[in-house]
């Protein structure tokens, strides 16, 4: 099993997240995702989600709450997934380790493919945001 953190990354004045598009010839390439990777040997889950956003798009990010994990098993692997809702500092984020990334609001969270795995994430997450947008 393979322990992944995903960093949820709201942004600092409005009610969005921030996805990132799986580059291609990844595995699940072109996907929409959330920042986020394997937890290293020793390394807190909150940790890699911080080091993570950071890698993957710049950002410095504050962890605000950990969600229940999520196992889901792929053909090929089965993932444990370890969301950890954060707030950015800045909205200016950069694809540095994707094809694209976009911030998304509630609404337009469902226009986007994301990964199995991520399903039921993704239906908290919707939620979450149209709670945070009152």
């Amino acid at each position: 099993m393979i322990d992944i953190a995903l960093a949820l990354i709201l942004h600092p004045n409005r009610p969005a997240i921030l996805i990132a598009r799986r580059r291609k010839g990844a595995h699940l390439a072109e996907f929409w995702e959330f920042p986020g990777g394997k937890v290293e040997a020793g390394e807190l889950v909150r940790a890699c989600a911080v080091r993570e956003a950071q890698e993957e798009t710049g950002l410095v990010v504050t962890p605000l709450e950990d969600w229940e994990p999520v196992v889901y098993t792929y053909p090929d692997r089965t993932v444990l997934l370890h969301p950890v809702v954060c707030r950015a500092s800045t909205g200016e984020a950069k694809a540095l380790e994707s094809d694209e990334i976009v911030w998304v609001s509630s609404d337009e969270l469902a226009q986007y493919q994301f990964p199995p795995a991520n399903d039921s994430i993704l239906v908290k997450l919707a939620v979450y945001l149209a709670r945070l947008a009152r």
